[in-house]
């Protein structure tokens, strides 16, 4: 009896002698504007793409990266049939295959029928088929291939969206397709098709107008999640949840205050995070929510299995629970506190100069940079989230640019906005 004892007590010190979960960088992970997107194909080999041009690969489970490609292009999705048939999509109207791993990408643009300003999303439905969709900004399309992506057909959205983002297919012809209302008065939407895109049917709509559906997760075969992407401040946070494989969507409230958030995935049905510049964590299934902000400029979500999860943003962050194996030399020195990710100054890219005079009475001047070539949003919102004025909307090259505003705006606080390809930026006023 004492024996067992001694065992019970033995087994229940070492239980709790095991570390919590928990997200961390490896040391020497690279670092971009932004990491997109990323894929795995199992719980070693995966790759990502960035901002600044770049696609990697990992065959240890992150823990080391191997650049394959540097390009003037900002990518913004990859996807892999299996660990040799690969694409990554750009947003300057782009998109690329490789056939051996990603030792060499072949720019595939002219395979595709029409115009395309990006790819932002994309799903591989089965050993065959794969759908892309775009753009963040506008028009709304899609192209699908159902053979490896040697020749493709296009599908016009715009009945159904003003712009798309995220897809994701359970086959051929069941899937999600994310983004803005065509409207824009319904806000963010979600799409789903049974037929293999010929006929879409709206499952939910945000309500709340300038809203993104952004980043959709299928957890299982039961529970979804999407990111609720609010351009303009004035919003609680949000997120949508369905339990019935997105038959049916919930809008949940992630905080009373407004976080900007691109980024949402679960780990299992009770535990997940969303936002971009800051994270916030639930334990039971989105009803609370805590920062948790172990990253920053957060966008995609990719659970391997049970015990492995990554997420992008500035760099590649790694999610490990207390029984994963990790694959052989790539177990990080905790003894150095390797693990803890540090939490990077919030350097972003365009710049909002100025907005003056403030207060203002009659007029505004606003100042702006752009470092890089990219798609803005430029506008003005009340506290509400109402728009007030849009000034630009579309590509724009490098360079200081200033736009004078002879307003009427009753008294109150208002905020400029500019959301870009890199992320969103805003600046408050009051009008006395």
């Amino acid at each position: 009896m004492r024996y067992l004892l001694l065992l019970l007590l033995l087994r229940t010190a070492q239980l709790m002698a095991q570390p919590e979960p928990e997200w961390f960088s490896y040391p020497g992970s690279p670092v971009a504007g932004r990491f997109d997107d990323a894929f795995f194909v199992n719980d070693s080999t995966g790759w990502t793409v960035s901002s600044d041009g770049d696609i990697f690969k990992t065959i240890n489970a992150g823990k080391d990266w191997g650049l394959q490609l540097h390009s003037a292009d900002y990518f913004r999705s990859v996807e892999f049939f299996d660990d040799q048939t690969g694409f990554a999509g750009s947003l300057y109207g782009r998109l690329y295959k490789t056939m051996n791993g990603g030792d060499d990408w072949y720019e595939i643009s002219d395979s595709l029928p029409g115009s395309f300003d990006g790819i932002c999303g994309m799903s591989a439905a089965d050993d065959s088929t794969i759908y892309l969709c775009g753009v963040w900004f506008s028009p709304a399309y899609i192209f699908k291939s159902t053979d490896c992506g040697h020749s493709w057909e296009r599908i016009d959205m715009s009945d159904y969206a003003y712009s798309l983002i995220d897809m994701k297919f359970t086959d051929g012809n069941h899937g999600f397709a994310t983004g803005q209302s065509a409207t824009l008065t319904e806000g963010g939407i979600v799409l789903y098709t049974e037929d293999g895109g010929e006929n879409w049917e709206v499952k939910t709509t945000t309500g709340r107008t300038n809203d993104y559906v952004w980043k959709i997760q299928l957890l299982d075969e039961t529970h979804m999640f999407g990111a609720i992407a609010a351009v303009s401040p004035g919003y609680k946070t949000r997120f949508l949840k369905s339990e019935d494989s997105g038959m049916s969507w919930e809008v949940k409230t992630v905080n009373e205050e407004y976080y900007y958030v691109e980024m949402c995935g679960f780990m299992n049905a009770d535990t997940g995070w969303t936002g971009s510049y800051e994270i916030l964590e639930t334990f039971d299934g989105g009803e609370t929510w805590h920062m948790n902000s172990f990253g920053y400029n957060m966008d995609r979500f990719f659970k391997v299995n049970d015990n492995l999860a990554f997420s992008t943003g500035e760099t590649i962050y790694v999610y490990s629970d207390t029984t994963y194996v990790a694959p052989v030399d790539t177990t990080v020195d905790t003894t150095t506190d390797t693990t803890t990710t540090l939490i990077h100054e919030l350097n972003h890219i365009h710049q909002i100069i100025s907005v003056a005079p403030n207060p203002s009475t009659d007029h505004i001047v606003i100042d702006y940079k752009i470092d890089r070539f990219t798609v803005i949003d430029l506008a003005v919102f009340d506290m509400q989230g109402n728009l007030q004025k849009k000034f630009y909307h579309g590509k724009i090259q490098p360079g200081d640019y200033s736009i004078t505003w002879q307003h009427n705006l009753p008294p109150g606080e208002y905020v400029l906005c500019m959301h870009s390809n890199e992320g969103l930026l805003w600046k408050k006023f009051i009008v006395q």
